[in-house]
Parts: C-alpha cells; sequence; structure tokens
C-alpha cells in the first residue's frame, strides 16, 4: 500500500513540518474531543454556541480581536474569512471555532472562558 500524501504546514513557533493528511484528521478530532470535554467539565455554555458579535465582544476584551482578525487577512474569498465576516453564529467544534482556538493557542479551557464572556455581551 501506498504511503498518504504528506502535506506541509508552517507553525509560527516551529516552522516547516511535514505530516501525513490522516495525521492531521487525527490531530483535529483530538482538539474537537478535548474541547468538547472541556466544555462538559466546565460547564459549557448553555447552548454551544454565540453570535459572531458576541465572540468579536470577548475577544476584543481580552485583547486578541485584531490578533485574530490579521490572521485571518484579507482575501475575502476564503472560507475562514466568510465565517469570520458573515456568520451568524460560531458553534462548538466547528472550523473557524477551531481555527480560533488554534491560531490564538488557546486551551479547550480557554476557549470555555471566551465563549462563556461571550454570552455576557448581547446578541
Amino acid at each position: 500500500m501506498a504511503d498518504p500524501p504528506r502535506l506541509t504546514y508552517y507553525f509560527p513557533i516551529g516552522g516547516f513540518v511535514r505530516v501525513a493528511a490522516d495525521t492531521i484528521v487525527l490531530a483535529l478530532n483530538a482538539l474537537v474531543k478535548d474541547v468538547n470535554a472541556g466544555f462538559s467539565a466546565l460547564g459549557g455554555t448553555s447552548a454551544g454556541f454565540v453570535t459572531m458579535k458576541q465572540l468579536k465582544q470577548a475577544m476584543a476584551s481580552q485583547g486578541v480581536l485584531r490578533t485574530y482578525h490579521n490572521i485571518v487577512g484579507a482575501d475575502i474569498t476564503t472560507t475562514l474569512n466568510i465565517l469570520w465576516l458573515n456568520g451568524g453564529t460560531i458553534t462548538v467544534g466547528e472550523t473557524l471555532y477551531n481555527d480560533i482556538a488554534l491560531q490564538l493557542g488557546y486551551s479547550a479551557a480557554q476557549m470555555v472562558t471566551l465563549f462563556t464572556l461571550a454570552q455576557t455581551f448581547p446578541p
């Protein structure tokens, strides 16, 4: 059997890394499991989602809104950018949620804190 395809990714701290696509899938699944466990252990949010307005207000209050906005970039055609600029809500475990955690280096507990804070703002 042939080896799985290998992809090259750049990690801001570690530089370029070549990994198999299935390894990335396993890592993302582990992250989602960790996030969901964190929400269960810490009580999570009542509905598992917040509005983008609430999320951005919470991120601004933590001082990371501009950081993530700059990471998403100016290309308005990317899926992440479309979700970031136009999403009505963000749900635990979805693509944008996972990317925010990854790019900001947030643990499951930090994401719970962010969502809990976000719920304190009006929708």
